[in-house]
């Protein structure tokens, strides 16, 4: 156990000098700096709007798709949703 008490008082030894008054002010201003994504965010209204905004163009995706495969193949009560997103791996895609 003599190595842990001389790594303590090797530890307690170390003596760091404090940070300049610049270094603390540019600490403070990165810190209090908000994301672009945030700021954004703040920009257009916050979730209030953003969120329903995003829900409708996230079910305008779902939906567009649905009427497009609907109009192009006829057996569209056969395939399951993870077809119709696209992310069936039963079918073997070739790369051409």
């Amino acid at each position: 156990m003599s190595t842990d008490t001389e790594l303590d008082n090797l530890l307690n030894a170390y003596r760091v000098a404090p940070a300049s008054a610049a270094l603390r002010q540019r600490i403070v201003q990165n810190a209090s700096r908000p994301s672009p994504w945030a700021e954004l965010l703040a920009a257009i209204g916050g979730w209030r709007i953003a969120g329903p905004a995003l829900a409708a163009s996230l079910m305008f995706g779902v939906v567009s798709q649905l009427w497009w495969t609907q109009s192009v193949s006829h057996s569209v009560a056969e395939d399951s949703v993870w077809t119709l997103a696209m992310l069936n791996t039963t079918q073997e895609w070739a790369n051409e």
